[in-house]
């Protein structure tokens, strides 16, 4: 090979390298006890013992919101414990105030880098006609909750960015001298948050959504491979006549 091909070669690895860094780029959120990738256009807030984080759209809406909770563990703070908590419907009020049990899709033991979570997934728990994902875990002296919620008619446009932020969950070693942090609490069962998710009204007479995720770095990677195809063809591809 010629040091003009050579030099070439190695120009776009280095192009692709630097192209994949840009597309996989996301902002990581931490708090006291975890770590996550947060998708683009989302926003996290303290608000009281809980990390709020919510998705706004061009419209201004909050369709979507992922709630972090800890406590310090108690006796009741198991895996098995919270296993048997997801696999139980919960009871909420309806839109006119009925009680009504919530469904339960999925309820499972997931490794996440390395550390044991139960992922249940159920429909209307916190709020009628929203799904939410739930990721339950223990680590050292703290009992964690990670809820993914978002209406029926808009999940799919956010599922991807609840994927990505579930892949990247990582649980920090938090000592003991820090439990009465603002953003940890001595009280309650993790499953059972004392606030419920929030969010903006979705009106069940609009049109079902064009599934997408916020994170566009998909389409972006895949315009990225697409260039570098046709730049590898015209310097490559092209192989001269064979002589007669």
């Amino acid at each position: 090979m010629s040091f003009r091909r050579f030099y070439i070669h190695n120009q776009l690895f280095y192009f692709i390298l630097c192209s994949l860094s840009l597309a996989a780029h996301a902002e990581l959120f931490k708090s006291s006890y975890l770590s996550f990738e947060l998708p683009s256009k989302w926003q996290c807030t303290l608000e009281g013992t809980e990390h709020v984080c919510t998705s706004t759209t061009q419209s201004g809406k909050k369709e979507a919101v992922i709630v972090l909770t800890a406590k310090e563990r108690g006796p009741s703070d198991s895996l098995a414990a919270y296993e048997q908590h997801l696999k139980t419907p919960r009871t909420i009020p309806d839109d006119k105030g009925k009680p009504v049990q919530s469904k339960i899709v999925q309820v499972k033991r997931s490794s996440v880098n390395n550390h044991e979570w139960v992922d249940g997934f159920h429909e209307g728990s916190e709020v009628a006609n929203y799904f939410t994902r739930y990721m339950a875990t223990i680590k050292d002296n703290l009992g964690i909750l990670v809820t993914f919620s978002a209406h029926k008619k808009v999940y799919s446009k956010f599922s991807g960015d609840f994927a990505k932020a579930i892949q990247s969950l990582r649980v920090l070693s938090v000592p003991s001298i820090n439990f009465n942090a603002t953003n940890i609490t001595t009280t309650n069962n993790p499953i059972n948050p004392q606030r419920q998710v929030v969010v903006d009204d979705i009106d069940p007479s609009d049109p079902e959504p064009i599934a997408e995720s916020s994170d566009n770095s998909t389409t972006l990677l895949g315009l990225i491979l697409l260039i570098l195809a046709v730049v590898i063809y015209f310097l490559f591809g092209k192989k001269s006549k064979p002589r007669r």
